[in-house]
């Protein structure tokens, strides 16, 4: 279902178009753009790791924002109540990225747990295959080849993570550079509505902090792969010891 969080123009059919065939390997596109009397900031992006397209557009001489966002009830739900918590005193604009930075904080914290849930796999594994030392892992070929198929399968999770997570990166760092830009398009364009200098530093560095989380996320995920990795090949090793690896087909 296509959301618009807050109205301030009227959506061409070209831009609903381009929002709904976004593709997830492009991630984000923008462009400043003057057409006729109005002069203004378009950037398309998926808001989520996997699919979820956001449209926004950014007028710079009457400063209104827009964003278009195509989403589950559920997830509109959880942006319009973020969006409402962090309310402004009356007669106070928000900065026009402020919801950018809202929305993708509440993307990216919503995988904490599934990625948790990553984690107490792997422990479990560890735990069974190096400090229990269990035997009955190796016992027959049926039983080592379904363990290599649930390590395989944590390990396609935790790929499926990583990518999701550079690619929010990705956004986050096309974000802080159009941050910049419009900045410096407002200040050098007579007419312009200004954006105050402190709540645009305010903006950026919320921004930065969102790019050191992805990186020590980044981190992370790459850490367990390697120790998926290990036990994927102690399976294996402890396997062929008992001169079993040709009953497992991989």
């Amino acid at each position: 279902m296509i959301r618009q969080l807050k109205q301030a123009s009227t959506v061409s059919t070209n831009k609903i178009m381009g929002l709904m065939t976004l593709q997830i390997e492009s991630g984000y596109y923008s462009n400043i753009n003057k057409v006729g009397d109005v002069l203004q900031f378009d950037a398309y992006y998926n808001l989520r790791g996997d699919w979820q397209p956001l449209s926004f557009s950014y007028n710079l001489f009457t400063g209104r924002a827009s964003y278009l966002l195509a989403c589950s009830d559920e997830d509109f739900e959880l942006y319009k109540k973020a969006v409402c918590d962090r309310r402004l005193p009356a007669g106070r604009r928000p900065h026009p990225f402020s919801i950018h930075l809202i929305l993708l904080f509440k993307g990216i914290l919503a995988r904490s747990e599934q990625l948790e849930e990553t984690l107490r796999r792997l422990l479990s594994y560890e735990d069974q295959i190096i400090y229990r030392r269990t035997k009955v892992t190796f016992e027959s070929g049926d039983a080592t080849k379904f363990r290599l198929q649930e390590l395989h399968s944590l390990f396609k999770d935790l790929l499926i993570h990583a990518n999701i997570n550079k690619r929010y990166m990705a956004s986050v760092n096309s974000l802080v550079r159009d941050l910049d830009r419009l900045q410096k398009t407002t200040k050098s364009t007579a007419g312009t509505f200004p954006i105050d200098d402190h709540d645009h530093r305010r903006m950026s560095d919320g921004f930065h902090c969102l790019k050191s989380f992805c990186l020590d996320r980044e981190r992370r995920i790459e850490m367990r792969l390697r120790r998926v990795q290990n036990l994927i090949a102690l399976v294996r090793t402890k396997f062929q010891t008992v001169d079993q690896a040709d009953t497992v087909d991989f």
